[in-house]
């Protein structure tokens, strides 16, 4: 498989999230309880970035998700230490932020302030800003979006129809800035949210939040937390107590009946009455349905050997890493090979001790999984044979992921020998292929920012998918000589056909066991078609 290089050096990434300011006339009299939570995340919108002051053609331009996430990748080539407008623009909204691109990562939000503000610094700032001027016009912006409120309650900034009240808006927020008039105090700092557990089963329950939060400046007013049960409606709000700088709080999820995962998008929203307020990641909480998955296990050589044993199909094989999801109605996406499939190879599911069989002639077995084995998002199965290394392979459901009842998940388990192993290690660049340690890690359709902790490999490679196909933005992540034991695991899985569609995961534990080659991959809806 060609090596691809690596991204631009000084290349940029960003992840968002975009919010329409959806108001009713009662909310936006509430006054500033109507500015933070009058707002839903808007879907499969496009996102365009333009050097400042966006007067050109743009750099980039993705799309967002169901719930308003978007992400420009390094690979888009987003430049380093520049002043950016992202827009935003789809379903009758109008949204953009000004950013500015001196971090190697970031998360932006884009709403109706940050649309005020960057209105404002596009019409009177020129092409380059400070972090310090984006922060004065955003506290403007607030400030000029309330008046906007109070002269008009109902209007919506971010509505196609209501620039030109957008536009007066950002010159009263320029006003402000001119005037040095700004309540210039240091906004709140909202951490990631923590949702115990973040997937239930199909009876529902409660999930706790935990989240850190703090303020230099001020007491905060508020801080609570948003919960969007249906993409493009209005989200319940749910107060968090806020003590010494944690906010906790519960929230309740109702029995899922239907035969698919149902989702719940979580933001939490801090507000010190002065800035504008400020919201953390949005994470998913997600409830199984009732029922059963199938797995469809195919044990196979590691290579062709009949074939292909002086010239392994390097390629063929990464492609195998992924799981792959389809309907019960759908026929087997991947054919078996004669020369590389296995008979009686033993097959047990961690979660279910009870489950096991051992693969038939043609190298195939399948075995029926409850999906509350999947509660908490992790699914491991063995296979074990003599003359072969322990392949062990984790499925992980993201929560923002979804699974049907009675889908059938399709894995290939690799058995190879010990020489096998050491080969590819060989091929992947890799040192340490230890078999008193974990010989070979390998994660399936994952983005850079993978994280491993708790364990330490003795070396590790990434491996990006090449441009002959769509794919380009996912790749596999290679690790050998892995120190054995609690492990845990967090990164961005993309779908193996669609890489707009990212999927956020971990941290996510698992034991990883001495002497066994580990596999991971992502539970992920079929491609759009195949349903």
């Amino acid at each position: 498989k060609p090596i691809v290089p690596p991204p631009p050096t000084g290349a940029r990434e960003v992840t968002g999230y975009v919010f329409g300011a959806l108001r009713t006339v009662a909310a936006a009299r509430a006054g500033e309880a109507g500015l933070a939570t009058e707002r839903t995340p808007l879907a499969d919108v496009t996102v365009s970035a333009y050097l400042l002051p966006a007067t050109g053609s743009a750099l980039a331009t993705t799309r967002t998700d169901r719930w308003g996430r978007f992400q420009f990748t390094q690979t888009q080539a987003l430049p380093a230490h520049k002043s950016l407008a992202l827009i935003a623009r789809g379903g009758g909204q109008t949204v953009s932020a000004v950013v500015l691109t001196d971090a190697v990562t970031q998360i932006v939000v884009l709403d109706e302030v940050t649309h005020v503000a960057s209105l404002a610094i596009r019409a009177n700032e020129g092409s380059s800003v400070t972090r310090e001027t984006i922060g004065s016009y955003q506290m403007a912006a607030r400030q000029a979006t309330l008046t906007a409120l109070q002269q008009s309650p109902g209007i919506s900034l971010t509505a196609d129809g209501q620039q030109v009240a957008a536009s007066a808006a950002a010159a009263e927020a320029r006003r402000i800035v001119r005037s040095g008039s700004q309540r210039a105090n240091t906004p709140p700092r909202v951490g990631p949210v923590v949702l115990s557990p973040s997937q239930l089963p199909a009876e529902g329950g409660t999930t706790r939040v935990d989240v850190d939060v703090t303020d230099a400046d001020s007491p905060l007013v508020a801080v609570h937390a948003l919960v969007y049960d249906k993409a493009g409606e209005a989200p319940r709000v749910v107060e968090l107590t806020y003590t010494d700088g944690q906010a906790t709080g519960t929230l309740r999820l109702p029995t899922n009946q239907s035969t698919v995962v149902r989702q719940s998008a979580v933001v939490v929203v801090a507000d010190d009455g002065t800035n504008a307020p400020v919201s953390s990641t949005p994470r998913i909480v997600a409830v199984l349905p009732p029922g059963t998955v199938t797995l469809d296990i195919l044990a196979e050589t590691l290579w062709d050997e009949a074939v292909a044993r002086s010239q392994p199909d390097w390629e063929r094989l990464l492609e195998r890493l992924a799981p792959r999801v389809r309907p019960a109605t759908r026929a087997r996406t991947r054919q078996v090979n004669p020369n590389q499939s296995i008979a009686g190879v033993a097959i047990t599911v961690d979660d279910v001790p009870s489950l096991g069989a051992k693969t038939g002639a043609d190298g195939l077995v399948s075995l029926t999984v409850p999906l509350s084995a999947v509660t908490d998002g992790l699914l491991g199965v063995r296979a074990t044979m003599n003359d072969r290394v322990t392949y062990h392979q984790f499925l992980i459901l993201p929560a923002a992921s979804s699974i049907a009842n009675g889908d059938v998940i399709e894995i290939d388990m690799t058995m190879g020998t010990q020489a096998d192993w050491r080969r590819w290690g060989d091929l992947a660049r890799l040192t340490g292929v230890d078999f008193a340690k974990v010989p070979a890690f390998l994660v399936s359709n994952v983005q850079r920012e993978l994280s491993l902790a708790g364990v330490s490999p003795m070396s590790t490679f990434w491996n990006p998918i090449d441009d002959k196909n769509p794919r380009t933005d996912d790749g596999d992540w290679l690790a050998a000589g892995v120190t054995p034991g609690a492990a845990s695991l967090r990164g961005v899985f993309t779908h193996p056909v669609d890489p707009g569609l990212t999927y956020p995961f971990g941290p996510v534990a698992m034991e990883l066991t001495a002497g066994e080659a580990t596999a991971v991959g992502a539970i992920l809806p079929p491609a759009p078609a195949a349903r």
